[in-house]
């Protein structure tokens, strides 16, 4: 009987000394669990250290998450789309001019004009709707779409209309799927109204690219056929209070020295009085520097609160 005493009062000891021990271990184990799971979700959210809705905060100056307006609901997606029609015309509208300039094909001279025309009358949308929503737009391309424009600077001719043509065809095949996502589910009147205009304008485009008869449609079904990229912005994309796409594009080619003056049938705006011009480049544009996209964020941008844009 002692003997069997002695046995339960050892156990009883021996479970009193294991179990805070293995209480801390377990512990232990918990906390290393969530260091590794929480890095993993936050990646695949945001693709990055920093999920979707923080990217967006950072991207257009509102508050997290879906926001109230007068105009309905503003998810998180549409926020990035607006932002993502702006970026388009900054790199877009720059391309136009160099099709001006850098091949003597007709069919991608018309490309060229079509992206100058779309991009002017979207980019005028774009600035007041942002307005009206309180977002903040960027003033500079990705970077991404700075190596896009490098491309093309680097390209004269028949070169020139492959990679023109090909780089654009591509990214507007891109956003056409992310126009009739936002287009389809949105309940907010302006972003609607947007999604039409940049539907109608980047099916032009398409159409024109591919008239060219350039364009690569094995590559095109190769990208279909890709898993859909995250909607969060793209990296180093800042924003603040935005210029006219045209005047930063007049800007952009006084610098970078991709456009010559006095393009016959360009038509550009003048980035120093606001004026616009046909029958050639406007803006003074001179061959000062070659690296693509210095001294595009110029000056104090348009006012946020009025909805309205200056320097046309």
């Amino acid at each position: 009987m002692r003997t069997s005493d002695r046995s339960s009062t050892s156990a009883r000891q021996g479970q009193s000394r294991g179990g805070p021990a293995q209480s801390r271990l377990l512990r232990m184990l918990a906390v290393g669990l969530v260091a590794v799971i929480v890095p993993l979700w936050v990646y695949k959210q945001g693709g990055g250290s920093t999920p979707v809705a923080a990217q967006t905060v950072a991207s257009d100056g509102l508050p997290a998450g879906t926001i109230n307006t007068a105009f309905g609901p503003l998810t998180p997606d549409e926020r990035v789309f607006v932002t993502k029609v702006r970026l388009a015309g900054l790199w877009e509208l720059p391309s136009g001019m160099m099709a001006q300039t850098h091949t003597t094909n007709p069919l991608v001279h018309e490309a060229g004009k079509h992206l100058l025309d779309g991009h002017k009358k979207l980019d005028e949308q774009t600035l007041k709707i942002a307005a009206q929503l309180g977002m903040g737009l960027p003033d500079q391309p990705s970077a991404q779409q700075m190596g896009f424009l490098q491309q093309e600077q680097a390209a004269q001719g028949p070169a020139f209309d492959q990679t023109f043509a090909q780089l654009l065809r591509v990214q507007h095949g891109l956003i056409f799927q992310a126009i009739a996502k936002i287009r389809n589910s949105t309940r907010n009147t302006l972003v609607r109204q947007l999604a039409d205009s940049a539907n109608n304008t980047v099916l032009d485009h398409i159409t024109v690219l591919e008239k060219t008869g350039v364009v690569d449609f094995n590559q095109i079904a190769s990208i279909a056929t890709q898993p859909p990229t995250s909607s969060a912005l793209p990296p180093g994309v800042a924003v603040g209070q935005a210029l006219p796409v045209t005047q930063l594009a007049n800007a952009w080619a006084r610098t970078s020295g991709a456009v010559n003056s006095g393009a016959a049938g360009t038509t550009g705006a003048n980035a120093a009085t606001g004026t616009t011009g046909t029958g050639g480049t406007t803006g003074a544009v001179q061959n000062t520097q070659q690296q693509v996209g210095v001294g595009v964020s110029i000056g104090q941008g348009v006012g946020t609160g009025t909805g309205t844009t200056a320097g046309y």
